[in-house]
């Protein structure tokens, strides 16, 4: 029987410009999401629109995703783990061996790595790294940045599957959450036009209730499973003589 080829995440790119930038195309492999809807959440956390991202703001953006990003400096790394010096992008599997001799990162996956201007990510059980560049997943040593020099490394924790999980399979975005996401916005548009409000009831991811209001009309829809079905939202609206709206 042949063996199943072990793969991981790789992004659906931008699909509305010609540009994928490194640091959201990075995250988006992380989360195992598309990179436009990644590059839009980055986008909001930073309050501008994202070209390039400073080592200050990676922080912000791990918190922003609800992670516990670490990261190290290349010149902490040696005298706090043991490691030999590690100077290009092509010898940073050395680097990582050395790291994960810690308890903190023995079971990590996925680092993200940063050469000088660029940020990609280190697949540990591949041993392989992907950026926005190439948009697979390559040997260090045939990347065409393999002598930039190495600078820091991301530790971003609750992100990789862990030991004894099957990689992320490589598939784009599921049929499912793209009809999700087409009502979702066909319900903003439509709310937009007739200027009424959506009110959620419950925390955050814990709703347990939807209210709908307008000038002349309200209604409320109790949620399953925390779990907004928006197909069933527009059609409410739709039944109730609200239709169309802008995009």
């Amino acid at each position: 029987m042949m063996k199943k080829e072990l793969v991981s995440f790789v992004p659906k790119p931008n699909t509305l410009g010609a540009h994928n930038w490194c640091v959201p195309y990075a995250w988006a492999t992380l989360l195992g999401k598309d990179y436009d809807d990644v590059y839009k959440d980055i986008c909001d956390c930073l309050g501008r629109k994202v070209r390039g991202v400073y080592p200050s703001e990676e922080y912000t953006i791990a918190k922003y995703f609800g992670e516990d990003g670490t990261w190290l400096q290349r010149h902490e790394i040696p005298f706090a783990y043991g490691c030999e010096p590690v100077n290009n992008l092509r010898n940073v599997g050395k680097w990582i061996k050395q790291l994960k001799k810690a308890a903190e990162y023995k079971n990590e996956r996925y680092f993200m790595i940063h050469v000088t201007g660029h940020a990609m990510v280190w697949d540990d059980k591949l041993k392989l790294i992907i950026d926005n560049q190439n948009q697979k997943w390559v040997p260090a040593d045939k990347h065409h940045n393999r002598l930039k020099k190495l600078k820091r490394i991301g530790v971003v924790k609750g992100v990789n599957p862990g030991p004894g999980v099957p990689a992320v399979k490589q598939v784009g975005q599921s049929d499912a959450a793209k009809e999700k996401k087409v009502y979702y916005n066909r319900v903003r548009r439509t709310c937009k036009k007739f200027n009424i409000q959506l009110e959620y009831v419950g925390e955050h991811k814990n709703y347990t209730g939807l209210n709908i209001r307008g000038l002349a009309f309200h209604g409320y829809m109790k949620i399953k499973n925390s779990d907004i079905n928006w197909k069933a939202v527009y059609e409410y609206l739709q039944k109730k003589g609200f239709k169309g709206g802008v995009k």
